[in-house]
C-alpha cells in the first residue's frame, strides 16, 4: 500500500503536502530563497510532476555539491515526506533550518512530521516559531489546529483552522480538517444526559444536526479541491454518512429509529471484535494513535453508516472501518424487539 501523503507541489504557487488527517500546505514563494543548482531546479520540477523518486535523485545530488543550498535541502524534505520516508525528511528539513533558520517551511514541515510521530508538544513549539516567521502562514495555523485536535481541544482546534481558511480559502486539508473537528464535536452535542426533558433532547439534536451540516459543507469543499486524492472513496462515504445522520437528529422521537444505549432496553451485546490490522506504510512512518469511529449496531445484525470521528493516515482508517465491519452482536432491544443502536468504537495503533 502506498503511502497517503501527497504533494502537490508548485515552484512559483505552493507545496501542499497532504495526508488523510494531517496536512502541511506550505508557499515557496514565502517559504525558500531561490534553488541555487540546476539539478535543485529540476529535482522540485520532478517534485511537482508527481515523480518522486526522481526528485528524491536530483535532490540528493543537488545537497551533495550544494551543500549549503538551505531551499534545496527543504525540497529534499518534502520529497522524503512524500515517499514516506520520515526520518530522511526530518533530518533534511533540520539541514535546512541549520543554514537559513528565517524560513518558516522547514519549521512547518518539521512541526508536521513530530506531529504524526505524536510529539505534540514540540509540534506545537515548531509550528508556533514558524509564525514568528511568518504570520500570514495558513498552514502553520493548520499544524496547531490539528495539534490541538488531537488534543481534543476542539474550540481551540476551530478557530485555529477557521483563521487557516481565512488566509487561504482554497486550502483543501483545512476544509478536511475542519470537517473533522466538528465531527468530533458531535459525540458530546449528541450524548443522552438522564433526566434530559424532551424539549432539551430536542434542542440537543437540532444543533447536533447544524454541527454535522456543516461538516458536510466542508467535507463537500474539500472533495471539490481535491477530488483524486487517493481517500476520496472514504470520506464520499463519510459525506454520504454525515447525510444519514443529520437526517436521523433531525426526526423526532416518535419518528427515531436509531437509540442510544441509554435509551434502550438492552444494550447490543459485542460477540466478536476483530482486531485492525497495521499497514505497512503506516509502520515505515512509525504512525501510531487511535482512530475512532461512530457506528450503527443495526437491529439486524449488521454494522453500518460507519462514521469516522477521529482518523489516522497511511490506510489506518480505511483498516479500522474494515474491522468495524467484521463486528458481531446481538442487538439492543425494546421492550422485547430488536433495534438499532448509536456505538463508538476505537482502534489502537502501536509501533512495537
Amino acid at each position: 500500500m502506498n503511502p497517503r501523503l501527497n504533494f502537490l507541489s508548485f515552484i512559483t504557487a505552493s507545496l501542499l503536502l497532504c495526508s488523510q488527517f494531517f496536512v502541511c500546505a506550505v508557499s515557496a514563494q514565502q517559504t525558500a530563497s531561490p534553488l541555487v543548482s540546476e539539478e535543485a531546479t529540476r529535482g522540485a520540477a520532478l517534485l511537482s510532476q508527481g515523480d518522486i523518486k526522481g526528485a528524491i535523485k536530483a535532490l540528493q545530488s543537488a545537497t551533495k555539491h550544494h551543500r549549503d543550498d538551505a531551499t534545496a535541502w527543504y525540497y529534499l524534505g518534502l520529497a522524503y515526506n512524500r515517499d514516506g520516508n520520515l526520518k530522511q525528511a526530518r533530518s533534511a528539513f533540520e539541514n535546512s533550518i541549520r543554514l537559513q533558520p528565517n524560513l518558516a517551511g522547514p519549521y512547518v514541515g518539521l512541526a508536521y512530521i513530530m506531529l504524526l510521530k505524536n510529539q505534540t508538544q514540540p509540534a506545537l513549539r515548531e509550528a508556533k516559531y514558524a509564525l514568528t516567521l511568518d504570520g500570514q502562514n495558513a498552514e502553520a495555523h493548520y499544524i496547531i489546529s490539528a495539534i490541538y485536535m488531537k488534543e481534543q481541544s476542539l474550540p481551540q482546534a476551530l478557530e485555529e483552522v477557521e483563521t487557516a481558511l481565512k488566509l487561504n480559502s482554497s486550502f483543501p486539508a483545512a476544509f478536511l480538517l475542519k470537517s473533522q473537528i466538528l465531527v468530533a464535536m458531535y459525540p458530546k452535542k449528541i450524548a443522552f444526559v438522564e433526566g434530559d426533558s424532551a424539549e432539551t433532547r430536542q434542542l440537543r439534536r437540532r444543533e447536533a444536526t447544524l454541527l454535522l451540516k456543516n461538516a458536510a459543507e466542508s467535507l463537500e469543499r474539500y472533495l471539490q479541491l481535491d477530488p483524486t486524492t487517493p481517500s476520496a472513496k472514504l470520506w464520499r462515504e463519510q459525506l454520504e454518512t454525515l447525510h444519514v445522520y443529520s437526517q436521523s437528529d433531525a426526526d423526532d422521537d416518535a419518528t427515531r429509529t436509531v437509540f442510544t444505549s441509554l435509551e434502550v432496553t438492552t444494550r447490543a451485546r459485542i460477540l466478536t471484535k476483530p482486531e485492525a490490522q497495521y499497514t505497512t506504510s503506516a509502520r515505515l512512518g512509525q504512525v501510531s494513535g487511535t482512530v475512532v469511529l461512530r457506528a450503527v449496531l443495526a437491529s439486524d445484525g449488521t454494522v453500518k453508516h460507519i462514521l469516522v470521528i477521529q482518523s489516522l493516515p497511511y490506510g489506518l482508517t480505511e483498516q479500522a472501518i474494515l474491522a468495524a465491519r467484521k463486528i458481531k452482536f446481538e442487538p439492543a432491544t425494546i421492550d422485547g424487539r430488536p433495534v438499532s443502536q448509536f456505538i463508538q468504537i476505537e482502534y489502537n495503533f502501536s509501533v512495537f
